[in-house]
């Protein structure tokens, strides 16, 4: 029963997912916004160079869904202030709108503490 309990919680997480951050069938730009957005929540904005380390694919997909995020206004890349080769990645208020309905919704699942269910061991996507 757990686990049937599990798969619908995954359903429902999908479904507010695919209805907020709504951006095609690739989880590559999935997990592009959800880094960028955690490392500005977390007060450390991501860099090109590290968010292409940070992710399992290649260089060339993540680069390809970075072009899209910007064209489709989700995100923005800005050059570091005294450094010209270093670009960080920053929200755009059309994430921080729906990553703010999203969590809102989760939080009407899966009511606070989430950390609790966040606590469950499992790491995130990373290399």
């Amino acid at each position: 029963m757990q686990q049937l309990a599990a798969i619908e919680a995954l359903e429902k997480i999908r479904a507010l997912c695919m209805k907020h951050l709504s951006i095609g069938q690739s989880v590559i730009p999935y997990d592009i916004l959800t880094v960028v957005f955690q490392a500005e929540l977390n007060g450390s904005p991501i860099t090109v160079k590290e968010l292409l380390l940070k992710l399992p694919f290649s260089d060339m997909g993540i680069r390809y869904h970075l072009k899209r995020l910007i064209a489709d206004d989700w995100i923005e890349i800005t050059p570091v202030a005294g450094d010209k080769r270093r670009r960080i990645i920053k929200s755009k208020e059309k994430l921080i709108d729906q990553m703010n309905c999203l969590t809102s919704e989760l939080n009407k699942i899966f009511p606070p503490p989430l950390e609790k269910f966040l606590q469950t061991g499992i790491e995130p996507v990373s290399n």
